[in-house]
């Protein structure tokens, strides 16, 4: 029993982990993505 849980805690946590990084990375590029359109409006006002 007790092995049991540490099991699903242990699978618990790495679901946890990787969760945490995918949103991270999300979000870097949702920032990224921002700045881009932030800079073609410029770029277009300059032609």
């Amino acid at each position: 029993m007790v092995r049991d849980e540490l099991k699903n805690r242990g699978y618990d946590k790495e679901a946890e982990y990787f969760k945490r990084q995918e949103q991270e990375a999300l979000e870097k590029l949702r920032q990224k993505q921002a700045e881009k359109k932030e800079e073609k409006p410029d770029e277009q006002q300059a032609e």
